[in-house]
């Protein structure tokens, strides 16, 4: 007589079955992980497009264009052709950095660009980079005083899909150095038909929270899917806008016509062409007027034009190729901190706009030629500059009187070129110093 199936033997079974139902997908997942690691490694699964893509943006500015990663190695396949990351380093030379790499605002204005061909899955892997965390706009910082030495992506939310939510922490070493963010992403998929503009910079991703934290050697790589830099149509107006702490205001990128411009604006004070006045510089502040220098340069040939607007022109309109520009708001502002040295910077904002069949007449005003004015009050009623020839102690360009455009320099130096007693102030006393640009003595200070 068979025996049967002893009842304990049952019972363990079926606990089995239990365990392995509720974890098989758990461990398929993890199998499905190292299986996919394992076959990427040699060879037989490559990472998608976009995540090529944002590889090349890293690389770009974490190694520069010289990497062999960006020359050689990192590429990816478009609408049938094959894209190579060096392509993408193929920009103007204003918008590299030393190193040859392409960070920052730099990178803003050329960023990485693709078409999402097919619904794409992102995860804090992606290639051989790992991402300590990816975040989007409704992330939050949640605690710490920074991270250092870190990597971020961060992916604008209009982009994805399928998203799986995690609280990205860090420890840190007893606590020193760590940190955590809310709402972060453990993984989601990009949806196809969109286009990503990405680029990498040094610092936090923009979420929440995150103002006046420490972020010594870390990395963010953004991921948007708007066009970060101007495109321009015909007679469409769009505003323009230079914002910069230290009287060099970035440089756009604007493309228009089938050509692409650089725009770059530089405030410039009055006080560095007055004598005496070390440049820009007046108590603290620079007294009205002041004026922007506005440049555009051709990248198709080289060429250059400039024009100006002072402080008190807002809703005036001047002209460069053919674009008109109308000035909204300039500003220009100075200030201290405690133990800080003194800190200058500007604000400036045009609506420009863009005519391919040239500038209609009666849009702008005649263009000012300065050289025409003889005398100080033409020339000054004309928005420009009159430059003195040199006097006294000071030294400059001009052999006489002569009107110029408010961005030539009328060269007031004192110092660079004199001595003490060339300037009469004679041997200083015990305990005082030359001073260069007040040719005089001031008293000694370490």
């Amino acid at each position: 007589m068979s025996k049967g199936i002893h009842v304990s033997t049952l019972i363990g079974l079926i606990i089995a079955v239990l365990i392995l139902i509720l974890f098989a997908p758990m461990l398929i997942r993890a199998a499905k992980a190292v299986w996919d690691q394992i076959l990427q490694a040699l060879g037989l699964v490559k990472p998608s497009a976009l995540e090529k893509a944002v590889e090349c943006a890293y690389y770009r500015c974490a190694e520069g264009c010289l990497s062999y990663k960006v020359t050689d190695e990192i590429e990816w396949e478009e609408n049938g052709r094959i894209v190579k990351c060096n392509e993408f380093c193929n920009v103007p030379k204003e918008f590299r950095g030393t190193n040859d790499e392409i960070c920052g605002w730099n990178a803003l204005q050329y960023p990485v660009e693709i078409k999402v061909e097919n619904d794409t899955e992102v995860g804090k892997k992606i290639d051989d980079i790992n991402f300590d965390c990816i975040t989007t706009d409704d992330s939050s910082w949640g605690f710490g005083s920074g991270a250092k030495d870190r990597t971020f992506i961060f992916i604008n939310k209009n982009l994805l899909k399928n998203i799986k939510r995690e609280k990205c922490e860090y420890p840190g070493v007893a606590g020193f150095l760590g940190f955590g963010i809310y709402n972060a992403i453990e993984k989601a998929q990009i949806s196809a038909n969109n286009n990503a503009f990405i680029h990498t910079y040094y610092g936090g991703p923009p979420i929440q929270g995150i103002s006046g934290l420490v972020w010594g050697g870390t990395t963010t790589t953004q991921v948007d899917n708007e066009t970060p830099y101007i495109i321009l149509e015909p007679q469409k107006p769009v505003n323009i806008i230079f914002l910069d702490e230290k009287l060099k205001a970035p440089i756009h990128r604007v493309v228009a016509g089938g050509n692409e411009y650089t725009f770059t604006a530089d405030i410039m004070c009055e006080e560095y062409y007055r004598e005496g006045a070390e440049p820009g510089i007046n108590d603290g502040y620079c007294k009205e007027p002041f004026w922007v220098v506005v440049s555009a340069k051709s990248i198709k040939d080289g060429k250059t034009e400039s024009t100006w607007f002072y402080s008190d022109e807002t809703g005036k309109v001047r002209s460069l190729f053919n674009f008109v520009l109308s000035l909204n708001e300039l500003h220009y502002d100075w200030e201290t901190g405690i133990g800080t040295p003194p800190y200058v910077w500007g604000y400036t904002n045009f609506t420009i706009t863009y005519y391919p069949e040239g500038i209609p007449a009666g849009v702008v005003p005649p263009k000012v030629k300065c050289s025409d004015f003889t005398n100080p009050s033409d020339c000054t009623d004309a928005g420009c500059w009159w430059c003195r020839k040199c006097e006294g102690y000071y030294v400059n360009q001009w052999k006489a009187d002569k009107c110029v455009d408010p961005q030539v320099d009328c060269g007031y130096v004192c110092g660079d070129r004199f001595t003490p007693p060339e300037c009469d102030a004679g041997r200083c006393d015990l305990g005082y110093q030359w001073s260069p640009w007040e040719c005089i003595c001031t008293m000694y200070k370490d």
